[in-house]
């Protein structure tokens, strides 16, 4: 009885740490176009509360500040609020910078936005790393993950 007791109680443990996985990979974007390198990786990430998405946004452009992202509707830029976290990510490649930023999408997904869309970082150097985004996909899983 006593090991059937330890075996529950490891099962419902095992159990909880593999629901509370912190991020989930969504989907993984680049652009590589003669010395330049763009691409993110968004993740989300749930807590008990609510679930909010992570951008890991990697880039050859020097990233002192990001200033906007939105996402392009048509002719319209959408933007989304985010909030830049402290994480460093090391890499062996000494020509990439990167920067993870949380967003929130809470507005967006009450919005009708195309699939295929582009999201665009804005730098403080008003240059932009413009890449392609699906939105279903992201919607899709924050509504069902």
């Amino acid at each position: 009885m006593k090991k059937f007791y330890y075996l529950f109680f490891s099962l419902q443990l095992i159990t909880f740490l593999l629901k509370a996985q912190e991020k989930v990979n969504i989907d993984y974007q680049y652009i590589r176009s003669n010395n330049e390198y763009h691409a993110y990786a968004v993740y989300i990430k749930s807590d008990d509360q609510n679930k909010t998405l992570e951008f890991e946004v990697t880039s050859t452009f020097l990233m002192d500040k990001l200033t906007g992202v939105s996402i392009k509707k048509g002719k319209m830029d959408i933007k989304i609020p985010f909030t830049k976290l402290d994480t460093v990510i090391k890499t062996d490649e000494n020509t990439l910078n990167n920067l993870v930023i949380v967003a929130s999408f809470k507005n967006l997904l009450k919005m009708k936005i195309e699939c295929e869309t582009v999201i665009i970082f804005k730098l403080n150097d008003e240059r932009k790393i413009e890449l392609p985004f699906n939105f279903c996909l992201v919607k899709n899983k924050l509504e069902n993950n």
